[in-house]
């Protein structure tokens, strides 16, 4: 009955270190695939790096480390599907009808737009409250229109 009680502590033991070195390997240590921004929606911009730019001046690799890094948590990176927030591509389309700087305002305070009674502030409040999109006050002109420019080059690719 002893050795019984000595195999069993001395499984447990080594179980309990089998998996604590094991868990050492988790996901986390595996490193995130990276995904490639089509180049037939960019062009190769001029410094050193070959950062990728657009048409319009947005550099797509810093829209892609500032998607990643604001937008993320809420909106899927496929670009098409609804997560918390909506789906972003086509973005720009859907803000057409009004001066390009109401979807940077958007993007820097949405409720305050909403408040204000903006018709498309109004119209996706209305369909995603009680969801508040954060603000990004911070974001510059040439920021965001690199998060739209990434955007848009992962819509058309997928």
């Amino acid at each position: 009955m002893k050795w019984d009680f000595v195999f069993v502590c001395t499984v447990l033991i080594f179980g309990i270190w089998a998996f604590g070195f094991y868990s050492n390997f988790s996901v986390e240590t595996i490193p995130e695939e990276e995904e490639e921004i089509p180049y037939a929606f960019c062009g190769v911009g001029a410094n050193a790096e070959n950062i990728r730019s657009t048409s319009r001046g947005g550099e797509i690799e810093l829209g892609k480390a500032l998607f990643k890094a604001n937008c993320a948590n809420c909106h899927a990176k496929n670009m098409k599907s609804k997560l918390t927030g909506p789906a972003l591509g086509g973005v720009e389309g859907r803000w057409a009808d009004y001066p390009r700087e109401d979807l940077y305002d958007w993007i820097r305070n949405s409720q305050k737009m909403i408040a204000e009674g903006h018709p498309r502030a109004t119209e996706l409040w209305n369909e995603w409250q009680p969801t508040i999109m954060n603000n990004y006050p911070n974001l510059t002109d040439a920021e965001i229109e690199s998060i739209l420019d990434y955007i848009d080059a992962i819509y058309v690719s997928f």
